[in-house]
């Protein structure tokens, strides 16, 4: 099964895009590792998503550019995309998408303070006015604490009273 020489620097060239958008995958995943604190299992699922998902990509690209052969080139193509997109775009990628969530994050919490403000309200309202209502019926129970409290050590002292006499 042959195939024309235009054929295969278009495979080399799917493969080469298959290595750019794998290393844009891998800075995404460092941006997010770098902004958000993840343990060592978060970690290690990130790893395994990478690579599940590096594989797919390289997987599709052999699968539908060259049905499915396996050549050396497309490793290679894969690779060398990959290092002339760190050499060239990822520093660049790297900032843009770093400002991209600051940017985002910081409309986000806007957008949930802009939310959040009448629920804090209502919270603060329902607290005072709770407040109001049940004062009156804690004091009332410490009065009647106060009373039972006092009565107990009476009747106590009058019991110790009585068993000092025996």
């Amino acid at each position: 099964m042959g195939f024309s020489v235009s054929h295969e620097l278009f495979v080399l060239l799917y493969s080469s895009l298959a290595g750019v958008l794998i290393a844009l995958i891998f800075d995404i995943f460092r941006i997010i590792r770098k902004k958000v604190s993840t343990g060592m299992f978060l970690s290690a699922a990130q790893d395994i998503l990478f690579w599940i998902v590096a594989t797919l990509i390289m997987f599709f690209v052999i699968y539908f550019a060259n049905k499915g052969l396996l050549r050396f080139y497309q490793f290679a193509g894969a690779f060398c995309g990959g290092f002339l997109y760190f050499l060239l775009l990822s520093r660049w990628t790297t900032l843009f998408l770093c400002r991209f969530i600051d940017i985002f994050c910081k409309i986000l919490e806007f957008f949930l303070k802009i939310l959040l403000t009448p629920l804090k309200i209502t919270y603060k309202l329902l607290c005072v006015s709770l407040s109001f209502a049940v004062l009156p019926i804690v004091k009332l129970l410490k009065k009647i604490i106060k009373k039972l409290t006092y009565k107990l050590r009476k009747n106590f002292r009058a019991f110790k009273f009585l068993k000092n006499k025996k």
